[in-house]
Parts: C-alpha cells; sequence; structure tokens
C-alpha cells in the first residue's frame, strides 16, 4: 500500500515559476581580485571580451568616451562589467531602438552584447565558447530579473 504522506520526486525539468525565482545578485570585485577576475570566468577570451566591450560602448552609448568599469561576480555563477557613471544614458541598440537608462541597465546591455558578438568569433575554441555562452546565460538570467527587464530584452532582440 503506498504511503500517501510521502512527499512526490521532484522534476528537475519543471521549470520554476517566475515569482518563486531564487534572486540572483551582484557581488562587486575587490580591487585584490580584478586581475583574475575575467580570466577567471572567460579564460582565454578574456582581452576579447573587455575589447568588446569598451568598442560597443563607444558604439552604442551616446556621449561615451571612455571611463571606469567595475567588476561584478553574480550569485548565479556569472559576471558582469559595470560603467561606473551616476547620469541617465541614451544606449542605442544594434535592432535600432534606444532608450535612456541608468549606468547599471546600460551596462547590461553592453555586456550581453559583447557575449553574444564574442560567442560567434569562437566557434573554432569549443572550450572558450563554453565559457562565453555560460557568461551570456548567467547575465541573460540577471537581466531577467532586473527592473529594467524588458528595456535590456528590447535592446539586445
Amino acid at each position: 500500500m503506498p504511503n500517501s504522506n510521502k512527499p512526490s520526486p521532484v522534476d528537475v525539468n519543471t521549470p520554476i515559476p517566475d515569482d518563486e525565482a531564487i534572486p540572483i545578485h551582484k557581488i562587486h570585485c575587490s580591487i585584490d581580485q580584478r586581475m583574475g577576475f575575467l580570466p577567471q570566468y572567460l579564460g582565454n577570451a578574456h582581452i576579447q571580451f573587455q575589447n568588446r566591450i569598451y568598442f560597443f560602448a563607444q558604439h552604442f552609448i551616446v556621449d561615451y568616451d571612455g571611463g571606469y568599469w567595475e567588476f561584478y561576480h553574480l550569485s548565479n555563477g556569472g559576471l558582469m562589467m559595470e560603467w561606473d557613471n551616476s547620469d541617465n544614458i541614451t544606449v542605442n541598440s544594434p535592432n535600432g531602438s534606444s532608450a535612456e537608462v541608468d549606468a547599471e541597465t546600460a551596462s547590461i546591455i553592453i555586456n550581453l552584447i559583447a557575449l553574444s558578438d564574442l560567442s560567434f568569433a569562437l566557434q573554432a575554441d569549443s572550450n572558450s565558447l563554453s565559457q562565453v555562452v555560460n557568461g551570456f546565460h548567467a547575465l541573460r538570467e540577471f537581466a531577467l530579473q532586473h527592473p529594467h527587464s524588458t528595456t535590456i530584452l528590447k535592446l539586445i532582440d
């Protein structure tokens, strides 16, 4: 006779409803960890990624002329570079959209564009490609929980 008090097994393929999603947090990278931060997540592709961040920021952020970028670990295993800027920022998208956002939102957009672009360049390097794809999906997961997720998705799709 089956025990009706016994919990049923959890199906790992069952999606977690949005209202039960585990919050993803960003954790600041200390100054003494900066040198190893990008290689930790992106291996040999870390320089290519950083160059793309600066290139796409110059290309898509109106009036961008450089600046300091903070590094953040994400609690889901991802990474993010965030432009240290307190102004509202106009971001143009490769798809023709644009929006005025804060630095965190602009940085998420630029990071996702850079990771996506880099993934196409790394097709012959499966190890680096895997690291970049994992970084993209972890950051996208963070972006989906962000208060400006609709704007982020509009500018990266």
